[in-house]
């Protein structure tokens, strides 16, 4: 993950970096990269520690699917979803969104 947002800085597109990219006047062919995957799975594993475990996530995952199944969305829905599906949840006022998005 390292190399590869190292490389996509060098290479002046730091914006591929993100997992919401700026892919404006970008060739989706070099858009493409490992970065939002390996970048996803850290910050869903971030986010089930914030709310306290697999089984607090499960829950969510399961009411996200429902909740947006058959639906194209963006990640303000799911970034609404999630917080208020956890609004009880203290520690989710320490996620710092604009870092890992």
């Amino acid at each position: 993950l390292i190399k590869t947002v190292d490389m996509l800085t060098k290479q002046g597109t730091p914006g591929l970096t993100r997992l919401e990219p700026e892919i404006d006047d970008v060739d989706p062919d070099d858009a493409f990269s490992r970065v939002p995957y390996e970048k996803g799975s850290l910050f869903l594993f971030y986010l089930e520690q914030i709310v306290g475990g697999e089984q607090a996530m499960t829950d969510w995952l399961r009411a996200y699917v429902a909740s947006f199944r058959e639906r194209s969305i963006q990640t303000s829905d799911v970034k609404r979803h999630f917080l208020e599906f956890f609004k009880g949840v203290k520690r989710v006022k320490e996620i710092d969104w604009e870092h890992w998005l």
